[in-house]
């Protein structure tokens, strides 16, 4: 499994209607950016989509990953990454990602761009998104990061009050 044919099968047989809102999705931690993941006390945080990856190696896995900048609460500014592996569980989990942050189920040409051998079209459209996101810590220690909720787009700071 993890092919770019065997992602794409899977993928183009998810329905939007199988995605039900706040259904989250997980990933664990691994770093390929220029900022070091730094470490999340597991609950619930304001993030900010610094990037989208969608790439296959040269074994011919398929992986995902998002790259995530804390914007509120005591660890603000700093960044995070949610990885998986593009299996049958970890496509499913970024369908209901995309569906949470987009609204819709975008085809796979758009999700990854073969030639190139990165994310498609869809980088685009979830760059920058905030998201209401829950991290937690599974039974083997690694993180995961739930995506719960699409966030304001306006970031909270002090509001002057006129007198």
């Amino acid at each position: 499994m993890g092919s770019v044919k065997e992602a794409a099968d899977i993928w183009n047989n998810f329905a939007p209607e199988d995605f039900k809102p706040n259904s989250g999705g997980d990933g664990s931690g691994g770093s390929s950016s220029n900022k070091k993941p730094v470490p999340l006390e597991d609950g619930d945080y304001v993030v900010r989509v610094l990037f989208f990856n969608y790439w296959t190696t040269d074994d011919g896995k398929t992986y995902y990953k998002w790259g995530l900048e804390v914007e509120e609460g005591i660890m603000k500014g700093g960044f995070v990454e949610k990885f998986q592996s593009a299996s049958d569980i970890g496509l499913k989990i970024l369908a209901q990602d995309m569906m949470l942050l987009l609204g819709n189920l975008p085809p796979m040409d758009e999700l990854y761009n073969p030639e190139q051998n990165k994310a498609g079209r869809v980088q685009a459209d979830v760059v920058g998104k905030r998201i209401k996101m829950r991290k937690t810590t599974n039974r083997n220690g690694y993180d995961t990061f739930w995506f719960n909720d699409v966030a304001s787009n306006d970031v909270a700071e002090d509001d002057e009050i006129p007198f």
